[in-house]
């Protein structure tokens, strides 16, 4: 589901899924309810949208993506002010696998 490798730099991870923006968002959500963590806002306009969620530690965690081409979403994940690339790893191969 990956389209090339992920980068972690500055506390954010990213990557580049090879699904449609609508695909990715059903998949951020099954990975949100496999992993527990609570929705606190969201949005999405069909092309972008954004979780602001939070983890069982009370850790803020902050998930976007925004269409690149038909079948291709960028996926921003950053846990806390500093980043967990553990915890962001976690989150986005949950959301690989719901893909």
């Amino acid at each position: 589901a990956t389209a090339g490798a992920y980068a972690y730099a500055t506390g954010e991870l990213k990557d580049t899924l090879n699904a449609s923006p609508q695909q990715t968002r059903r998949a951020i959500e099954s990975a949100l309810q496999r992993l527990n963590l609570r929705v606190l806002s969201q949005s999405a306009d069909g092309l972008t949208g954004q979780y602001e969620l939070r983890t069982g530690d009370e850790r803020r965690v902050l998930i976007r993506y925004q269409r690149v081409a038909d079948l291709a979403t960028k996926v921003t994940i950053r846990v806390g002010v500093l980043g967990d690339p553990e915890l962001s790893n976690a989150i986005l191969r949950e959301i690989e696998i719901a893909l």
